[in-house]
């Protein structure tokens, strides 16, 4: 016979689970933003009037015709003649000076007959406030500013096409310039193609006519795979087509995949700039699109020849505005039984061609070598075609609309429409034994989950986990196990789960004032006095979980309001607030720089400022007398927060009153950073504010844990959940609804169900549920006998001592065998059996909720020879 005493049980385990770095910033390295400073009305010469440095000119026409007339070979679209330079503007151009005292040089350059031009500085390094233009000589179009933000660890930057033949650089450094920025110009490219179509001659070399503008109605269905697509440009002068594609954790890393073939290499990545949403505005147009949604720089990940597959991973996120797409992909090799391609022909506007018939397998078109089995086929393109410049674009399932394949080549076209195309299979490519720098899936599921397909997906900054348990209502005994759930988290190998609680789920509603910015303005005024900048409601940036108020750090004289609604301040009342700056500031002293203040007098009434009560995150430095700022002289916010930060402020000295907040934004004459994000304000009372605690972190593929409820005695408990990552939470709180946990019918400081006394007698922390020390909680386990504190407790044994663990006795009776074992008062006794643990059956009550004694207990069991039944005794408190 077998005898087993069962208590309580229950372990809580957590786990931290990393394996690699995610979430790249969005930032915006191409854009059209403020006017290059020539343009600004400061009596600079205009650019007319700086000398031209003339260099060999270009003759697009006949560039072009030879271009049609040479023999297609597996490389790259060449769309710009280059041309090797060494320019420095401590050696070329033309400096002037600002009314600031800042200095703007120029150099301006024409190529006769070049349709376009792009440049590379293969040296470049921005310092602070310092900013550089591209701006072409016709049409007012230019692109920048680029700044200090643009730094690459390569220390290059390839700009994007501007129209025309002649282009002007421009650089601007502002006049407290700790440094000298680094600029070298080695590379001017001299554009054939016509990339703007401005050349009524380069218009009959568009594309094929028999292409599909993706915004035709044919393809509607594959808006979003459209997004994903888009031709990009090495060193300048060649280009080819590439996808922004999804990895299996959901990380929103920009991986870009495209074709070996394009020679993108180690030595030339810092050079490639993409072009999204290249789309002709109107169906049959075959033109008319816009290149400047752009961004410049990626690094080489991963190439294969074979397969011909190349993966780079963008330097930076493609910016929000550009509403790209990440593709999803299929790693099976199961053939589609027909496919849709959407790529750049000829460089040009984006388009979408459609096959019918199923894929085939086979050798690599392009390459002599054996190479079995590495590519897809598509007979032939019943809608649409392929053409130079297309290389490297994706092949789609119309099933499953997963990417299977990327072009290396073929022999379609407009004129031979009949004919085939090949496209590296993403099956091949996804593994080799030459290990991550020839293979996709070290990239693409860096946690070796073996997945081996992928939906496409929108970009998602902040995904706010859904509570599911509890659901609110229940009451759970101290120390039961209850267990916790969650959805809506996604699956990243670098991620977890913090999960917590707290007794005092009445915060929401007990504090003063509360407003997380995403109810739009909610009562808020906005002001300035004397500029055009105002404080404004922003997206892409914010402490939780969107929304934020933003305040641009300008480059004139301005002085923004953002006013809070009227709060009534309580005794014991602070101010908390969320918030990020990026200010213009030097050594010891700030230029521009913000200040909170508080009027007790309304809107109109006088201002004061709150530094003085700040206690936590209070102000950088002083504001210099010099320039003109509106806050000259005084304390304030300045320089670099480093990403959100809370600060706190004491508002005792105000209680009873009621009071509107300001902050204020005061910016000088000159020179501008990014600005002030606030979030999150509130005005509460200390003492409603929830005391969480943190229960542990789980991997994010995990979805529920139970939890060893504390002897709480509290009919307000909740949990919430967020998701972690390196440290820093990129969700939203989300919290369960209330429940209520039993507490202890003793003193039990530290609510973990133990007596304080009988933890001082054994030893343990009466002041730690094992928060700190696991051993000294009702989980803990000093002794190592695999039964938990609060089970020792139960069953009247020392914590610290193995050997003291109850066992219940056999012994016999008149009747013919018992169970014994010695009943404490203040315990309750349970006794069941069962013939087999093996088989099925359930447990037979023998005795139930007898109490102790203090004395021996015996229950008659019965019994005959040859029987067996196994016995198992629960003890609890009554």
């Amino acid at each position: 016979m077998s005898f087993r005493i069962s208590l309580h049980a229950g372990m809580f385990r957590v786990w931290l689970l990393v394996c690699g770095g995610l979430w790249v910033a969005d930032t915006a390295s191409a854009r059209m933003g403020e006017l290059p400073w020539s343009d600004r009305g400061l009596n600079l010469p205009p650019a007319g009037s700086v000398p031209v440095e003339e260099i060999p000119g270009v003759d697009a026409g006949a560039k072009r015709l030879a271009a049609a007339k040479a023999v297609v070979k597996p490389a790259p679209f060449q769309f710009a003649e280059p041309f090797s330079t060494g320019i420095s503007p401590y050696r070329d151009g033309t400096w002037d000076a600002l009314p600031d005292g800042g200095l703007v040089w120029r150099y301006r350059v024409r190529s006769p007959g070049a349709t376009d031009l792009n440049f590379g500085f293969t040296q470049f390094r921005l310092t602070k406030g310092a900013t550089l233009y591209i701006r072409a000589d016709r049409d007012g179009y230019y692109q920048g500013p680029y700044t200090a933000a643009d730094n690459t660890p390569a220390g290059q930057f390839w700009s994007p096409v501007v129209p025309g033949d002649t282009a002007v650089i421009e650089l601007y450094i502002p006049p407290d310039a700790d440094d000298m920025p680094v600029l070298e110009l080695t590379r001017i490219n001299r554009g054939y193609r016509d990339m703007f179509k401005a050349a009524a001659a380069a218009k009959a070399a568009k594309q094929g006519s028999c292409n599909n503008d993706v915004i035709c109605p044919e393809a509607d269905d594959w808006r979003d795979e459209i997004r994903s697509v888009a031709v990009y440009s090495i060193e300048g002068f060649l280009s080819c087509s590439g996808t922004l594609i999804m990895d299996a954790p959901g990380s929103f890393e920009p991986y870009f995949l495209t074709a070996d073939h394009c020679d993108v290499t180690a030595g030339n990545v810092a050079s490639v700039v993409v072009y999204w949403n290249f789309e002709s505005p109107t169906c049959g147009q075959l033109g008319g699109g816009s290149l400047s949604d752009n961004q410049a720089g990626a690094e080489l990940l991963a190439d294969r020849e074979d397969v011909d597959m190349t993966l780079l991973k963008l330097n930076q996120r493609p910016p929000a505005s550009y509403n790209v797409y990440y593709a999803g992909w299929d790693a099976s090799g199961i053939a589609p039984t027909g496919s849709v391609g959407i790529h750049h022909p000829n460089t040009d506007e984006k388009a979408i061609s459609f096959n019918t018939n199923v894929l085939t397998t086979g050798a690599s078109c392009i390459l002599f070598q054996n190479t079995t089995n590495t590519h897809w086929y598509v007979d032939n393109w019943e809608d649409g075609t392929t053409e130079p410049g297309s290389s490297g674009s994706g092949l789609w399932d119309p099933a499953s609309h997963r990417l299977v394949g990327f072009l290396s080549g073929g022999d379609a076209s407009c004129s031979t429409p009949s004919e085939y195309d090949c496209y590296g299979k993403f099956s091949v490519a996804w593994d080799s034994p030459q290990g991550a720098s020839s293979r996709l899936k070290d990239w693409l599921d860096p946690c070796n989950s073996g997945v081996l397909a992928v939906d496409g997906s929108d970009p998602v900054d902040n995904l706010v986990p859904d509570v599911l348990a509890p659901a609110g209502g229940q009451a759970f005994e101290g120390g039961s196990l209850v267990t916790i759930a969650w959805s809506n988290v996604p699956v990243i190998c670098t991620m977890t789960v913090e999960v917590a609680y707290t007794r005092n789920c009445a915060f929401d509603t007990t504090n003063l004032f509360m407003d997380d910015m995403e109810d739009g303005t909610n009562g808020w005024l906005t002001g300035n006095a004397g500029s055009t900048h105002f404080w404004h409601q922003v997206t892409g940036s914010s402490q939780s979980p969107s929304t934020s108020w933003f305040a641009v750090d300008a480059t004139t004289t301005s002085d923004q309001y953002l006013i809070s609604p009227a709060v009534l301040i309580g005794a014991d009342s602070e101010l908390w607030f969320y918030h990020q700056y990026n200010l213009e500031t030097a050594t010891n002293v700030g230029y521009d720089g913000g200040v909170v203040e508080i009027s007790t007098s309304g809107v109109g009434g006088v201002w004061t400022d709150l530094g003085s009560f700040m206690f936590q995150n209070g102000y950088d430095d002083t504001i210099s007398l010099s320039y003109g700022s509106p806050l000259a002289g005084r304390e304030a916010f300045t320089g670099v927060s480093g990403g959100f930060i809370e600060t706190r402020v004491n508002l005792s000295g105000f209680e009873g009153q009621t009071a509107n907040f300001r902050f204020r934004l005061g910016t000088d004459s000159s020179i501008g950073n990014a600005g002030w994000w606030v979030d999150d304000v509130m005005v509460l009372d200390p003492d409603t504010i929830p005391q969480w605690h943190t229960l542990g972190y789980v991997p994010s593929a995990q979805t529920e844990f139970e939890w060893p409820a504390p002897c709480l005695d509290s009919t307000s408990v909740c949990i919430r959940v967020r998701t972690w990552n390196d440290g820093e939470p990129f969700s939203a709180w989300s919290t369960s609804p209330v429940f209520a946990v039993t507490g202890s019918p003793f003193p039990d400081t530290d609510y973990d169900c133990l007596p304080d006394d009988w933890e001082l007698a054994n030893g343990l922390d009466p002041y730690d549920g094992g928060l700190t020390n696991v051993d000294a909680g009702a989980w803990g386990d000093p002794d190592g006998d695999l039964v938990v504190n609060l089970d020792e407790f139960i069953g009247v044994s020392v914590p610290t001592n193995w050997l003291s663990y109850p066992s219940p006795g056999l012994s016999s009776s008149t009747n013919g065998l018992a169970v014994s074992w010695f009943g404490d008062t203040g315990r309750v006794y349970s006794l069941e059996a069962k013939e087999s643990l093996v088989e099925g059956g359930s447990w037979i009550t023998v005795v139930t909720n007898q109490p102790g004694s203090g004395m021996l207990e015996e229950v008659p069991v019965g019994g005959s020879t040859g029987t067996q039944r196994h016995f198992r005794l629960n003890v609890k408190l009554p």
